[in-house]
């Protein structure tokens, strides 16, 4: 089914073979973090990796590399399998008009408020008593994923934070944003003919392999959100400016808590936040939302009219 030209692929085909060149790619990126870690961090580092218990330097090595190859690799593959012009089908283009960016931006920071709202609410959700030992390996794997978040935001100087910038912040709103909206979305839209269907399937998906239960719906949210900023604007790059906004934004909060000599637990434990500032954050991210796609409408019909004069 693999040997198909890529226009008579099934998109269950081209998700299977998305996920083969993913795997794939995660277990040769993941071994060269470790090749490299072993000469350079020494034998003891890769050995205690598994346990979480490594240097800080070879647990962000084998984040980034991973991520990369997880993330990064297989969508310009899977692009280029798929279309002989993979940028065009990744819609790896500069923003037109470029100021969608400074929109995507501001209405990120306006959905702020909201976003933390849905943490809150997601974090109060219990799952029924018959799924109680789900629950409990979610709330494990939860700490799991604290603990090591914890560790990878310890920062002293101005460069471990611009390191941490591209590694948590940068890498992964490149990737993601290139597998989840560039390709998983346009498969699942194709599939079922449905563009609001592969939005948030892909945000679905996106948010479960996280793995991380308690931020289960914001992370769904940001990611039907990711999806609609790309569908209107018709460029990746609006979408990874956004994703590298939201991550970006918690990376200086940890570098500030601990300039201030706090501690870190209190990014986990999102303040309670007042009804009007949610409901006010709604109502900006609404009509800057509006704004944005009535902004990037009006461009292609110009732009369309335009051609049909040429």
């Amino acid at each position: 089914m693999f040997s198909q030209p890529s226009e008579q692929r099934h998109p269950f085909s081209s998700l299977l073979l998305l996920l083969m060149i993913a795997l794939g790619g995660l277990f040769l990126f993941g071994f060269l973090a470790i090749f490299i870690g072993y000469f350079w961090y020494g034998p003891a580092a890769v050995s205690v990796l598994k346990g979480g218990t490594s240097s800080i330097g070879m647990q962000k090595l084998f984040l980034s590399l991973s991520s990369i190859g997880m993330f990064i690799f297989p969508p310009l593959l899977f692009a280029r399998l798929e279309s002989r012009n993979p940028f065009s089908y990744l819609k790896i283009n500069a923003p037109k008009p470029w100021h969608l960016l400074i929109v995507a931006i501001v209405l990120m920071m306006c959905a702020v408020p909201f976003i933390e709202w849905t943490v809150l609410i997601n974090q109060q959700m219990k799952l029924p008593a018959f799924l109680q030992q789900f629950e409990t390996w979610m709330a494990y794997k939860e700490i799991e994923a604290e603990i090591l978040t914890k560790q990878l935001l310890i920062m002293n100087t101005v460069p471990d934070l611009l390191l941490n910038l591209v590694i948590i912040a940068l890498i992964p709103a490149i990737g993601e944003e290139f597998l989840f909206r560039g390709c998983i979305q346009k498969i699942v839209t194709t599939w079922t003919n449905n563009t609001h269907l592969g939005i948030w399937i892909a945000a679905i998906v996106f948010s479960a392999i996280h793995i991380q239960f308690y931020g289960f719906l914001p992370r769904m949210i940001l990611g039907a959100l990711f999806g609609y900023l790309l569908v209107y604007s018709k460029s990746i790059w609006v979408p990874v400016a956004a994703h590298f906004f939201n991550n970006a934004y918690a990376v200086f909060n940890a570098f500030l808590l601990q300039k201030q000599g706090q501690s870190l637990d209190s990014l986990n434990k999102p303040e309670l936040q007042k009804w009007y500032l949610v409901i006010l954050s709604i109502i900006f991210t609404a009509i800057l939302f509006r704004i944005f796609r009535k902004i990037s409408v009006n461009y292609q019909k110009e732009t369309h009219y335009e051609r049909r004069l040429g």
